[in-house]
């Protein structure tokens, strides 16, 4: 049977599946590059530039690439060899023609003197660029934003945005000092800045977001998905888009991420999250949207969902959550999970279970109890934990296929109720029934 793999590329668009052999033929049209992902046979994602990690988990398609298919880069062992034919004749030629070696050495002589004059323009320019430099720098946009305010600061990254966007490609865009400026400009406007791509914007961390988080991509994004709004909103179909996925991200997951990773380059309470969700709400915002016919109306009702709970997810991120957030009956899947994000306690959660009966909506229910029993395990011996719940989280991925987060506390949580459920059903041996068993009657 022929091995078939998927290609990812900037993490968005998905190009197969493929076999080996048409991965070759794209590889000679550069149909994609070495920074795109590779997956195949349930295997995972590994960019193509990491060998070690290709001949480990999809070796017959890493020899196909890297042994003469142009991967490996080499120079190869190539001879430069001197004719001697071609020596006596410019030699000959050389002798015969005196005067054309004279003239070679004069203009050689001029071509000195002018690279000495462009060495000194080019010296002169250098001061002009240092001293018009000293109009601008890092100090005064940080004095603008302390003092005068973000207004302020915003005109004067926007009167010098080409100094900047030329500054930050001499010192290297990632590790320029005006970077958590452009990325603050970016925040309050339209997802960009003038001469800065949207992968510097959003950085080299390995984040699970689009890679352009703009205003217009947003707006892009909603538009080609709105015929598929209401359905989601209500949980009858699960998008695996980039405006589904960010409805459905967990703030608190964010939060948690963000405490432990190291996110320079962003100003304090600023960083891409909060970047995507604010362009989401914006580009959103633009898609306007009919009050004639009942689809129509529809898809009003979902963009009100979706503006709320991002309003509520950003408020979260902010530290300062929306307080007092009431459901009706008329609330579903999208509702409830925030619903669950949004639960503090036990009985708080309980409360949001049947919102939803979308299989989705389960998963998330089961994964904020876990959270509960990982920062409380005596939980589990308590009557208000139910033996469904139990159930439920003995049985949870780690992974969120929908966001793409990646929950590790679940896996010792669910190893835990799995012990405790064993040891009871031990202990009610008479009946030859363990809790999981009793529940399922």
């Amino acid at each position: 049977m022929t091995k078939l793999y998927l290609i990812r590329k900037n993490l968005e668009t998905f190009v197969g599946p493929w076999s080996t052999a048409e991965i070759k033929d794209a590889v000679k049209t550069m149909q994609f590059g070495l920074q795109d992902e590779v997956s195949g046979h349930l295997g995972p994602w590994v960019t193509m530039d990491q060998r070690e990690r290709m001949k480990k988990y999809y070796p017959d398609l890493a020899k196909a690439l890297y042994e003469g298919n142009g991967l490996d880069w080499g120079l190869g062992d190539t001879d430069i060899r001197s004719s001697d034919a071609d020596t006596q004749r410019l030699r000959a030629q050389g002798q015969r023609n005196l005067t054309w070696a004279v003239l070679f050495f004069v203009g050689a002589a001029i071509a000195f003197g002018i690279a000495v004059y462009l060495a000194n323009a080019a010296k002169m320019a250098a001061k002009a660029r240092e001293e018009k430099e000293l109009s601008f720098d890092t100090r005064e946009a940080e004095r603008l934003a302390q003092v005068e305010g973000e207004v302020a600061l915003d005109r004067y990254l926007a009167r010098h945005s080409s100094e900047i966007a030329n500054a930050m490609a001499f010192q290297g865009k990632e590790e320029s000092d005006w970077l958590p400026y452009v990325r603050s400009f970016a925040l309050r406007g339209e997802g960009s800045f003038a001469g800065v791509s949207a992968k510097v914007l959003r950085g080299q961390t390995s984040i699970p977001a689009p890679v352009d988080c703009s205003e217009k991509a947003w707006e892009q994004r909603w538009r080609q998905g709105q015929s598929q709004w209401s359905r989601f909103a209500a949980g009858e179909e699960l998008i695996r888009s980039h405006w589904a996925r960010i409805l459905a991200w967990d703030p608190h997951w964010i939060s948690r991420e963000l405490a432990s990773t190291n996110h320079a380059g962003w100003r304090k309470g600023e960083t891409y999250f909060t970047l995507c969700l604010t362009m989401a709400k914006k580009g959103l915002e633009h898609v306007g949207v009919s009050q004639m016919g009942s689809q129509n109306k529809q898809d009003l009702v979902a963009k009100a969902r979706f503006l709320r709970r991002i309003d509520w997810m950003i408020s979260v991120l902010s530290l300062n959550p929306t307080e007092g957030f009431k459901f009706s009956r008329e609330d579903s899947f999208l509702e409830g999970l925030t619903c669950v994000d949004s639960a503090k306690t036990l009985t708080e959660l309980s409360a949001c279970q049947k919102i939803s009966e979308s299989t989705y909506f389960r998963e998330r229910f089961a994964r904020r109890l876990s959270w509960f029993v990982a920062q409380d395990q005596s939980l589990v011996g308590k009557p208000e934990f139910k033996n469904q719940f139990k159930i439920a989280v003995a049985n949870l991925s780690m992974d969120d296929y929908l966001t793409q987060f990646r929950y590790p506390f679940v896996a010792q949580v669910g190893d835990l109720v799995r012990d405790g459920m064993l040891s009871a059903g031990k202990k009610s041996g008479n009946s030859g029934q363990t809790p999981a068993s009793k529940a399922s009657h």
